[in-house]
């Protein structure tokens, strides 16, 4: 268990990452989660952020990994990072404390994202990940008032979801509405059906009292 190289090893199957996030933008719930895919992507170097796969917020496809979970807490006022630091199942592979740089985060009140993600391509690694964005906007990697770092690294064992390309989980989602399209439209003619019968039957009775 060590930051070897200042790499992080993505075995294939359940990857559990650790990663802390700045609270300098002042972000909501969903702003981290989102920044997460972004980042994610840019150290997995599978798409560009324009290009993750999003089926819901929390849930993405990124390259080869599928599906990439993630959850977020704020450490709560007056608590330290530690004791509002996620446990994570698995076993450890390394931590930044590994690392021969210790590293740090930019936050008053840490942000802690929990990634989980079934790695779907050969074992390789990564440059251990780091980033912080300067003033003028360019990303940098210093060691110090991070944007972004990982923090822990586990592994969990076999992939636990079947393996969902894009094309799949959209294809799923439009089967299911297209079945609930046809459940609402097939209810929603039923009265028009009796409608037309009743108007049939009463054409029927007046032609019938002509006669």
């Amino acid at each position: 268990m060590a930051c070897e190289g200042d790499q992080i090893a993505i075995r294939p199957g359940r990857n559990v990452w650790l990663l802390g996030r700045t609270d300098r933008d002042a972000p909501t719930y969903s702003d981290v989660v989102q920044t997460a895919a972004a980042f994610l992507s840019r150290v997995f170097g599978e798409r560009s952020p324009e290009e993750i796969v999003s089926t819901e917020l929390g849930r993405y496809i990124i390259g080869a990994a599928r599906p990439v979970l993630i959850e977020a807490l704020r450490t709560p006022p007056g608590k330290s990072p530690l004791e509002a630091r996620p446990a994570l199942e698995g076993s450890r592979l390394a931590r930044r404390e590994d690392c021969e740089t210790l590293r740090t985060v930019n936050a008053d009140r840490l942000w802690w994202v929990v990634v989980r993600f079934d790695w779907r391509g050969p074992k390789t690694a990564r440059e251990w990940p780091a980033r912080a964005v300067n003033w003028i906007g360019i990303p940098t990697r210093p060691d110090h008032d991070l944007d972004w770092l990982l923090m822990q690294a586990n592994y969990a064992g076999a992939a636990k979801e079947p393996d969902t390309s894009w094309g799949e989980e959209t294809g799923e989602k439009l089967e299911k509405v297209a079945e609930q399209a046809v459940r609402k439209l097939r209810f929603a003619l039923v009265p028009v059906g009796l409608a037309l019968l009743g108007v049939g039957v009463v054409y029927l009775a007046a032609i019938r009292g002509r006669q």
